[in-house]
């Protein structure tokens, strides 16, 4: 039964039929990539979609046997429409598509001041004509998003903002890698018209986006009326909508969807949440959604977000002495919750095909307790070659940053006296500056060493430096280093009489290769000696006015001689 029924899968398959082909231009006959191509079965309705490729080339599965067509959508361009092809069953029909180079000029478009409801094709020609290219895009935008062979990293954030001001009060974010896909999943078109864009769930609003499928639907177009809109200085042309008349009851969505006036090509999309309560809409509730044209044809979402109002109520009880006043309620809007991203690189293979302007990453380092601005403050992006250094007011600015969550590396004169180096985690995806509140030296000291003098009285310090291998950029971690010096002291019975004690405290290097010490006495000779090699001894002393030394050890391994090694 195992056997048959894979026997039967195999002939199913091998009976598939399918229409494959290229699309090539009229005049050089050039393949062209990223043409939106439809199969139409007899009825009118789309049986199959797919993009050509960089070679130009598409494969669309035909369900049944039957008569098709074959329509073409460039962003751009005039669709276009095959003669008829007769597919049999199990048969592969390859067809050349042939375009002409006639563009969809937006160059003569005026601005409409009615909204045309339940768009046909034989009403409203413009609107509709710049509706499909609309459609073009997001098709397109669609199947790049379902290639099994593009690969993309995204940087998505999560952001509460002051009602008011906008300004970012606390967020997160993370970078994903891995094949590209939707930035998030709507309902069905169905579900969208029967109960709108926002539900309430046990006292919770639920804000819901258009993704790319509710878009494209013929319920999108049927429920929404159009018009053409324009903003100045941009040399982009607007598509508004709003909901049709008939929805005025229900939540819904108006906005704006923005074509270049020359190419034709879908830049953006923003949208309004409307039909809502009037709290939730003074927060601003909507979204945005911005698209990019990549290599070969592809294209994608490059930014996106979702704007949902936080809402709380206030109680506002009645003035002393004025019981006239009753006890009240007021809902507002207790901030702004943001839910993005961003796209910074899509790939296919490693042919890269689009990757995020750098942008430049500043900020400012300052002194963690006093405020004052670090001067000469070396910051390095952990893991890149990427690093600036600080002015006289503290600032820093890094040119070539790709959006993603980052460590900096900020070394200062201060620490630079402990070889000290501190570690900030940094999530960049904008041109925010960033704020590095950076310890000094006599902090990390604190930390670092918390008991400065000893029960006898005698002061004590900390000793740290850095261990190398002379012609190794490597640090090494885990190596042991002892610091010995002498101690003096007086026989009890007999003051004419001084001894001294070899003393000694041990510690190993991180993986910075860094050591640090505590409890050598200040004003004290010392040496440091080194597992690598304990004949070379390197002296140091904590000066009396101090409370730390540095003292790095170079070791070379090529010339040192093995002996008995020190116990750390």
């Amino acid at each position: 039964m195992i056997v048959a029924a894979a026997l039967l899968a195999f002939a199913t398959i091998a009976q598939a039929q399918t229409v494959r082909g290229s699309v090539v231009d009229r005049v050089d006959s050039a393949p062209v990539p990223g043409v939106v191509v439809l199969l139409i079965d007899d009825g009118g309705n789309v049986a199959a979609r797919a993009l050509t490729n960089e070679r130009g080339e598409f494969r669309l599965p035909a369900g049944t046997p039957g008569v098709y067509r074959l329509r073409t959508m460039r962003i751009g361009f005039r669709p276009v429409t095959s003669d008829v092809i007769q597919v049999a069953a199990g048969e592969e029909v390859t067809r050349q598509v042939v375009v002409a180079g006639v563009p969809f000029s937006l160059d003569t478009v005026r601005v409409q001041r009615r909204s045309t409801c339940r768009m046909r094709a034989d009403s409203a020609l413009v609107t509709y004509a710049i509706w499909e290219q609309v459609r073009t895009a997001l098709t397109a935008t669609d199947l790049s998003s379902r290639a099994r062979n593009v690969f993309a990293t995204i940087v998505t954030y999560e952001r509460f903002l002051e009602p008011r001001s906008k300004r970012v009060l606390r967020q997160s974010s993370r970078v994903k890698s891995g094949e590209t896909n939707r930035p998030w999943t709507s309902l069905s078109a169905d579900s969208l018209r029967r109960v709108g864009y926002v539900a309430e769930v046990n006292g919770w609003s639920i804000y819901t986006a258009p993704d790319l499928d509710a878009l494209l639907s013929a319920q999108f177009l049927e429920d929404h009326c159009f018009r053409i809109a324009q903003l100045s200085d941009s040399g982009w042309v607007g598509l508004a909508f709003e909901p049709a008349p008939d929805r005025k009851h229900i939540p819904e969505i108006s906005g704006t969807v923005w074509l270049d006036r020359r190419s034709a090509e879908l830049r953006r999309m923003e949208f309004l949440y409307t039909h809502i309560s009037p709290d939730a809409e003074d927060g601003n509730a909507g979204g945005d959604m911005d698209f990019i044209r990549a290599k070969h044809g592809a294209w994608a979402i490059s930014a996106w977000n979702i704007r949902m109002p936080v809402l709380t109520q206030n109680f506002f009880r009645s003035e002393p002495g004025n019981p006239a006043q009753q006890s009240r309620e007021k809902i507002i809007v207790k901030e702004i919750k943001v839910g993005g991203g961003e796209l910074a690189l899509m790939m296919r293979g490693r042919d890269t095909l689009w990757s995020r302007p750098p942008l430049t990453l500043t900020g400012t380092v300052t002194d963690s307790v006093s405020g004052r601005a670090a001067v000469a403050a070396r910051v390095v992006v952990k893991g890149t070659s990427l690093q600036g250094t600080t002015d006289s007011s503290g600032r820093f600015a890094i040119d070539g940053a790709l959006p993603g969550e980052y460590t900096i590396l900020v070394r200062t004169p201060s620490l630079d006296s402990l070889a000290a180096v501190w570690q900030s985690w940094v999530a960049f995806s904008d041109t925010r500056p960033v704020a590095l509140r950076v310890p000094s030296a006599a902090n990390l000291q604190d930390q670092w060493c918390p008991d400065s003098v000893t029960g006898s009285g005698t002061s004590v310090g900390l000793v740290t430096g850095e261990v190398r291998v002379r012609g190794d950029s490597i640090q090494r971690q885990g190596i042991g280093v002892i610091v010995e010096w002498l101690s003096y002291f007086v026989m009890p019975n007999d003051m004419a009489v001084a001894l001294t004690r070899s003393k000694g405290l041990t510690a190993r290097t991180d993986d910075a290769g860094v050591y640090r010490i505590c409890g050598v006495p200040v004003n004290t000779a010392f040496k440091v000696r080194t597992a690598l090699d304990d004949k070379l001894s390197t002296p140091g002393r904590i000066p009396p006015d101090e409370r730390f030394a540095r003292v790095d050890v170079i070791v070379d391994t090529q010339t040192s001689v093995a002996g008995p090694r020190p116990r750390p």
